[in-house]
């Protein structure tokens, strides 16, 4: 019998065992869509599960690790402050008016030296808000002499918006200190926004 939670979403307990949790744990921060991780999860472990069922497991999880996150907030900083000042590495971050972790970005010593040379097109995603974070993952990629991308720099935003991927661009042109023509990424317009403010405007 399906049981219904206060979300009014159908879980059926004992279909999700250890492993398909474990499955839905890694997935969560690599696959944007929750639609794909529900084909994934019901091919390799041959379920019927639904949407709601796959999205509902999802949160639970984000749940249980979020009362981790503020440590683990504290940890990332400190190692990236430290990163900062043993290798040269970009950093900055911000915090709300309750102190609370907002939006960061990061680039390292190896990173910098990449973008001296291979900015010659970006491309920029993010990733939803599927880890212990709770925050979108921004990544910032380059393609090698080799054909092979790079990282170039990543950080963590408070949301999809405009003005977040404003502070996020403005660091990233500071952390270059360099302008970039050709950007490429999805159809997201907080995200253009953000690299024609901070890149493209003149």
């Amino acid at each position: 019998m399906p049981l219904i939670d206060h979300d009014l979403k159908y879980e059926v307990k004992s279909s999700f065992n250890q492993e398909i949790n474990q499955e839905l744990d890694y997935l969560k921060g690599r696959v944007k869509k929750i639609s794909e991780i529900q084909e994934m999860i019901n091919k390799k472990f041959g379920t019927n599960f639904d949407f709601l069922q796959i999205r509902h497991s999802i949160r639970k999880l984000m749940q249980m690790n979020f009362g981790k996150a503020s440590l683990d907030a504290f940890n990332f900083i400190k190692l990236c402050e430290e990163e900062r000042q043993k290798n040269k590495a970009f950093f900055e971050y911000e915090l709300d008016n309750e102190r609370k972790f907002r939006a960061s970005i990061f680039a390292s010593n190896e990173m910098l030296i990449l973008s001296q040379y291979f900015t010659d097109f970006v491309l920029v995603d993010s990733t939803y808000k599927r880890n212990r974070f709770n925050l979108p993952l921004v990544n910032v990629i380059g393609v090698d002499n080799f054909g092979r991308t790079v990282m170039l720099a990543f950080g963590m935003i408070q949301d999809e918006t405009i003005a977040s991927y404003n502070w996020f661009f403005e660091k990233l042109k500071k952390c270059w200190n360099k302008d970039v023509e050709v950007f490429i990424c999805d159809e997201d317009a907080s995200i253009h926004q953000g690299i024609l403010i901070n890149f493209l405007l003149v």
